[in-house]
């Protein structure tokens, strides 16, 4: 958030110096981040015996261990799959919302406050998530809330008015990833703890890889029509939530 306004300020004015400051308080940023991962320390916590212990496999048997957790359990692999392929291009949605916001009318100052406030939005939204999935049910809660993006988008497409695109805009960052961590709590409760580290990060190696080939197409498409962009988004990621909807029997642990 605090990023966000920052950037505001200073592309209050787009010149090369001012793209130039943004770029180098964003690499001292990253790299400060960075430098604190040296203190990172072991939590010196205790985790519950497993079968075979860690130390005890090879880093090909890991990864071999992981791979066919994914292939053989059919929940843990449809929760995967609904995290991937229902991913609401978060990423692109901040490159894609520079000309969506020019052709509504919006002053380029105002793009990093709506930001700002939108990662608020965010925040509060992964916060309380687990409320929607409480009053809704596993179902509901989860279709709704992987699919509502999609709807979002193509509400979004159409619109050139700044009094509603900037409210769509906001309840759309805002809500965008609100139920990502029920989906990692679903995710994690399907892993054996000796291989959970590798499972999540051949996930995550799998959206990343999903998220990268869908980029030219959504720069070829949005290079001609914003608009088109954000249909194509919708249109992914809603049919994504329908077919990969996941309710309580996806819940229960496959021996």
């Amino acid at each position: 958030m605090l990023g966000f306004l920052v950037c505001g300020l200073i592309m209050v004015q787009v010149t090369p110096t001012r793209f130039a400051l943004a770029i180098g308080l964003t690499a001292a940023a990253v790299g400060f981040g960075c430098l604190l991962t040296l203190w990172a320390r072991e939590s010196g916590l205790s985790t519950a015996p497993t079968a075979v212990p860690l130390e005890r496999l090879t880093a090909p048997a890991i990864i071999l261990s992981g791979w066919n957790a994914l292939r053989q359990n059919h929940n843990l692999r449809r929760v995967a799959l609904l995290m991937i392929l229902s991913d609401p291009f978060g990423f692109y949605l901040i490159i894609l919302i520079q000309p969506y916001f020019v052709r509504a009318g919006l002053p380029v100052a105002a793009f990093g406050p709506l930001l700002a406030l939108g990662s608020l939005l965010a925040a509060f939204g992964e916060r309380y998530s687990y409320l929607f999935e409480a009053r809704l049910g596993m179902r509901w809660g989860l279709l709704i809330g992987t699919a509502l993006p999609g709807l979002l988008y193509l509400f979004m497409a159409p619109l050139r008015q700044a009094w509603i695109v900037v409210p769509l805009f906001l309840l759309q960052y805002g809500s965008m990833y609100a139920l990502r961590p029920v989906l990692r709590a679903y995710l994690n409760g399907h892993i054996p703890s000796e291989i959970r580290a590798t499972v999540l990060s051949m996930v995550a190696l799998l959206g990343s890889i999903y998220l990268a080939l869908a980029g030219p197409l959504l720069g070829f498409i949005g290079d001609r029509s914003i608009g088109g962009a954000f249909v194509f988004m919708g249109l992914v990621v809603l049919l994504a939530a329908l077919a990969l909807r996941v309710d309580e029997q996806h819940k229960a642990v496959q021996p």
